[in-house]
């Protein structure tokens, strides 16, 4: 009984091994039976010499299609600048798309690419091409400015603007001495100019302003009724403007408040500037002078290299917005100053006494502003004198030796 289990045992797994090896050998290939006719020159040919060539074939296509895939994945688009762009040539082509804000100060500008944020741009003459656009704001400060693409909104100061058939999805603001404009507005268009036309340089172009019209002009313009959708309102530009008491006593008064206020602000930090300010007017007037000249030029130029580099811009804007405080109150430091040393002369020591000289010299700084030469003259010497104060003032002192030794 065991002998037989195991012969039957040992038959069942010579079976499972033969039959593969039977089937393998008896079974005919597809590849084999099956005849294909060429149809070129009837010859029969098996379809495994076919099916190589195809094999052949489909692998010089994927060799291909890798090549392809490789170039695309490899292939950096030299066309695209990625983040912001600041130029600061003599002539500024620009001819890359920029992905981010363009900052360019020059003699030409000519953009004929995308701009995906805002261009600030101040040139002697700034053209933006046909196909050139701006995606944002465009803020241009030239001479002649001419243009031609698509942008987003404009505020423009220049002499001589042109808009040739060109597109503002949204606003026109402009300050210029001549201007015409043809094309398309989404929006509003604001103008303040001598000389405003509609189409001048192309009769044939279409005018068309989506919101309203209002501009400041010597005449009317023309321009058909139906090319603005909203309103026009026009208002003539009064080159002969007659005195206004009303206005020069209003610009008096505000004066010397800020005169006042000022000198208290001054006396509430303490009296250690103001008699500081007394010693350095009297024992260091050259490097006032000096210190206020170079504050006047150096101090805006840190302000915007600071404010180009990403780094420090922080810093740049916090520079620029001291200096203009310091320009402002340039004019009041340097009369308070002066007033003081006028009555340290006269032995003036009420506060009283001194307020009235302040007072006093403040109105002859004011009644200077009617004169138109001496005016430019009094407010640049008071800006130097009341910057250089507050800048020697602030210049690190040398230590002074004890008297004792």
């Amino acid at each position: 009984m065991k002998k037989s289990k195991i012969f039957l045992i040992s038959l069942l797994i010579l079976m499972f091994i033969a039959c593969p090896v039977i089937s393998s050998a008896t079974t005919p290939n597809p590849a084999d039976a099956i005849m294909l006719i060429n149809e070129d020159n009837g010859n029969l040919v098996k379809s495994e010499e076919i099916s190589e060539d195809e094999d052949i074939e489909d692998e010089s296509d994927v060799e291909i299609l890798e090549d392809m895939d490789e170039d695309v994945e490899y292939e950096e688009d030299s066309n695209l600048h990625e983040g912001d762009m600041y130029i600061f040539e003599k002539e500024a082509k620009i001819s890359k798309n920029i992905d981010g804000n363009l900052y360019v100060c020059a003699d030409t500008v000519t953009i004929d690419s995308e701009i995906m944020g805002d261009a600030f741009i101040m040139a002697e003459t700034i053209e933006i091409g046909e196909y050139a656009y701006i995606s944002n704001n465009l803020f241009a400060m030239a001479n002649k400015i001419k243009i031609k693409g698509d942008v987003y909104d404009v505020y423009a100061c220049c002499e001589d603007f042109e808009f040739v058939n060109a597109t503002a999805y949204r606003s026109l603001r402009i300050c210029a001495e001549k201007a015409d404009i043809s094309g398309m507005v989404g929006q509003n268009v604001y103008a303040t100019c001598k000389n405003l036309s509609f189409g001048a340089s192309d009769k044939n172009a279409e005018i068309s302003i989506g919101g309203n019209l209002e501009y400041m002009a010597n005449q009317e313009a023309s321009i058909p009724r139906t090319s603005v959708e909203g309103n026009i309102e026009f208002k003539k530009i009064n080159i002969t403007r007659s005195m206004n008491i009303e206005e020069n006593l209003l610009s008096l008064f505000n004066f010397i408040c800020t005169l006042v206020l000022v000198w208290l602000a001054l006396i509430w930090l303490g009296s250690k500037f103001l008699d500081n300010s007394k010693v350095l007017l009297k024992t260091k007037k050259g490097s006032i002078i000096l210190h206020g000249i170079l504050g006047i030029i150096v101090l805006p130029i840190i302000s915007v290299v600071l404010l180009v580099s990403s780094v420090a811009s922080t810093a740049g804007l916090t520079i620029l917005a001291l200096y203009i405080l310091l320009l402002i109150l340039a004019k009041y430091i340097a009369i308070i100053t002066i007033s003081n040393k006028i009555c340290e002369v006269c032995k003036l020591e009420k506060n009283i006494a001194k307020l009235g000289i302040i007072l006093a010299c403040g109105l002859v700084i004011w009644a200077s502003s009617f004169v138109p030469y001496v005016n430019t003259v009094i407010s640049i010497a008071a800006a130097i004198i009341g910057l250089g104060i507050v800048i020697t003032h602030l210049m690190p002192k040398k230590s002074e030796k004890t008297k004792e030794e």
